[in-house]
């Protein structure tokens, strides 16, 4: 009798001894797990950092570019910017107040104030906001961003 009970304990102990080792394995699995993923955010947050970096710098760039040119950096300016008016020469994208460029080099067209146009392709009424100084080709087709 008292031999049976020693080999179930004898059991017992060999069983939770497994489960022990298989527990410290699965954590030693997860701390690795942990560690690399730590890395891996540490990496990425060094990337952001760079292009956070890299953003600034072109943002003084822009500013520098517009006060050099006679203006104060204004939002809508960046606006146009980011939404891709970058190609465009620096004195058809400036603005002054929403005027046009005192600066100007290209002579000056006459511009749409709001309104609708059939012939710019609006419809159902909508406004149309132009991104440049000058109106768009006649027959084109105009999209706004909002």
């Amino acid at each position: 009798m008292k031999q049976k009970a020693v080999a179930t304990q004898k059991g017992a102990l060999e069983a939770r001894r497994k489960n022990l080792k298989r527990e410290k394995e699965r954590i030693e699995t997860e701390k690795e797990h942990l560690a690399r993923e730590k890395q891996q955010s540490e990496t990425d947050k060094e990337a952001m950092t760079r292009e956070l970096q890299q953003l600034r710098l072109e943002n003084e760039e822009i500013k520098a570019a517009q006060v050099s040119h006679g203006h104060s950096t204004s939002t809508l300016t960046l606006q146009r910017e980011a939404r891709g008016a970058a190609h465009l020469p620096t004195s058809r994208r400036c603005f002054s107040g929403g005027e046009p460029c005192p600066h100007r080099t290209i002579p000056s067209q006459p511009q749409q104030q709001g309104g609708v146009s059939d012939i710019a392709g609006a419809k159902g009424g909508k406004r149309l906001k132009e991104t440049t100084h000058e109106d768009p080709p006649v027959g084109t087709r105009v999209h706004t961003a909002r």
